[in-house]
């Protein structure tokens, strides 16, 4: 099952994501991105407000339409072009990497950009890992694979050597307070 996305980015996470969505303007976004940081900094929620950006058809400045078809379905958790690799029983199987390889090589449902997020990206087990590379070595057109990652040096060296590094980083005190003061 599939959850919907936040609405917003995190004060902390702008930089990062006008960093990506300016490569993506250019065209030069890349096909796999690891998103690597300390544990709860938000990272799973950046890699989903992206996936939601990206589908929009109407993207405000920074944020997402809410209204199209494309914020509509991705809310729903029915985007047909995005698939959530979570754990099962604390661990990314085989088999999910292997119906995401199925999914990554089939036609877009919508016409555009394919996603997949897995995260954490280091539960993947070793089979796992090594099924995704087929998909790193191998990547189909507008499809974008997003690791996240609280423990980057735990993934195969092959798999980080294919993807593009952003770093998500904590975020500075005054950040951190004013954004739980308006919570």
């Amino acid at each position: 099952m599939q959850q919907s996305g936040p609405t917003s980015l995190l004060p902390w996470q702008v930089a990062q994501f006008n960093v990506l969505l300016s490569l993506h303007r250019q065209q030069r976004l890349g096909h796999a991105w690891l998103l690597g940081g300390i544990e709860g900094t938000g990272k799973l929620s950046f890699a989903m407000f992206l996936a939601n950006y990206l589908f929009c058809s109407e993207p405000e400045a920074d944020k997402c339409c809410g209204h199209c078809s494309g914020c509509n379905l991705f809310a729903a958790g029915t985007h047909p072009d995005f698939r959530l690799i979570l754990p099962e029983k604390k661990l990314i199987t085989i088999d999910q990497i292997r119906e995401c390889l199925d999914f990554a090589h089939n036609t877009s449902g919508r016409g555009g950009m394919k996603i997949l997020i897995a995260s954490p990206a280091e539960a993947m087990n070793h089979n796992a890992a090594n099924a995704l590379l087929k998909l790193l070595e191998e990547p189909p057109v507008n499809t974008l694979l997003l690791l996240v990652s609280h423990q980057p040096g735990m993934l195969l060296a092959t798999i980080r050597s294919r993807c593009q590094k952003l770093l998500c980083p904590l975020p500075s005190a005054a950040q951190a307070t004013s954004w739980l003061e308006k919570q």
